[in-house]
């Protein structure tokens, strides 16, 4: 599989494969099957999640794994990308009210962990700030974990066969 990221696209894959509180599922093998049948989207993922970066505050894997899940979801892609110009660059721009984008931006440079719970809150995150931004709703606060999210990570894994409904 030929991609400019691999680290990350397999991160990725890992978490949308492993994504679970009760087991993990399959291993390293499962993961690069998954990864390499779905190496268009996840690719995809990995770029919007970077663009406008200078020095890519989005490339934790938790932020690509909900990009791919918006991907896979049928997202207006182009609002992903420029979400994430304002997001990357810290440039207000466009036609969007850019308040979910910078206050997304901030949130992730205060956040250095890789703890799941970190995990949670970023995929969150992108998810809520991702829709704010496309409904033009000003924020004025910080994003804050929401359980609703998970609902469409698990839509993908079910429909990929990595969990039941």
């Amino acid at each position: 599989m030929a991609h400019s990221a691999p680290s990350q696209v397999m991160a990725c894959a890992g978490w949308v494969v492993d994504n679970s509180d009760h087991h993990r599922l399959s291993g390293k093998a499962t993961v690069i099957r998954y990864a390499e049948e779905h190496a268009n989207e996840i690719e995809r993922a990995v770029r919007y999640s970077t663009l406008g970066a200078s020095g890519g505050i989005c490339k934790k894997s938790a932020i690509i794994a909900a990009v791919y899940c918006l991907i896979r979801d049928g997202f207006p892609q182009p609002e992903i990308g420029d979400f994430f110009r304002i997001a990357n660059s810290g440039i207000p721009q466009g036609h969007y009210d850019p308040s979910s984008a910078l206050i997304f931006r901030n949130m992730v440079q205060q956040h250095n962990s890789h703890s799941p719970e970190e995990k949670r809150l970023l995929f969150s995150a992108v998810i809520s700030a991702l829709n704010d931004f496309v409904a033009g709703k000003q924020r004025q606060m910080k994003y804050k974990f929401d359980i609703k999210c998970y609902e469409l990570l698990n839509k993908i894994r079910v429909a990929d066969g990595l969990a039941e409904k």
